[in-house]
């Protein structure tokens, strides 16, 4: 009796059933906690959502089942708030981003760059932040760029922004 010849792999790639692909495989979505393994803590909704889509596209897992894979990749706290959800034991994948961007996607949103926020930052970061190295020079001048930007030259005259780049600097290094 001979054993049988392995599938070829463009006879695997061709089959139209993505369970089957995935026996045929045996590659599954990523362990949950394990290195790579998409985790959700209520941040950064969209780019959770996409990780997961990736994950089930290179693994051939349908959109359809990825409702009940997102309750294995999501902290407690967010466990308790979606766990009720019929959503998520369904097959609904749009609905379900839908859902989860709704309630999740007000913590991704950046406030819009303004004066009076670039401001009390730079107040805050000359009372309170101290620079000892040119890393800290660094991460000072980064921080007040992304505050910075688009102020200029509609919202904020240049010689104001270099005042509260000024301003920003701790006070015990201000000559």
């Amino acid at each position: 009796m001979s054993p049988e010849p392995l599938a070829s792999v463009d006879s695997i790639n061709s089959s139209s059933s993505d369970t089957s692909l995935n026996a045929t495989l045996g590659i599954p979505m990523p362990t949950p906690g394990t290195p790579g393994a998409p985790k959700f803590k209520g941040k950064h909704v969209s780019d959770f959502l996409d990780v997961l889509e990736q994950h089930a596209d290179s693994v051939r897992v349908s959109h359809s089942l990825l409702p009940e894979y997102i309750l294995r990749y999501c902290h407690s706290k967010v466990r308790m708030v979606i766990g009720v959800s019929s959503l998520l034991s369904g097959d609904d994948w749009v609905e379900t981003r839908v859902y989860m961007t709704n309630l999740y996607g007000s913590n991704d949103s950046i406030p819009p760059n303004s004066p009076d926020r670039l401001c009390h930052w730079c107040s805050s970061h000359g009372e309170s932040g101290s620079i000892t190295s040119r890393k800290d020079v660094d991460k000072y001048y980064r921080d007040f760029t992304t505050l910075s930007s688009d102020l200029m030259p509609h919202k904020m005259l240049a010689n104001d922004i270099y005042l509260c780049f000024y301003r920003g600097i701790p006070t015990s290094l201000q000559v």
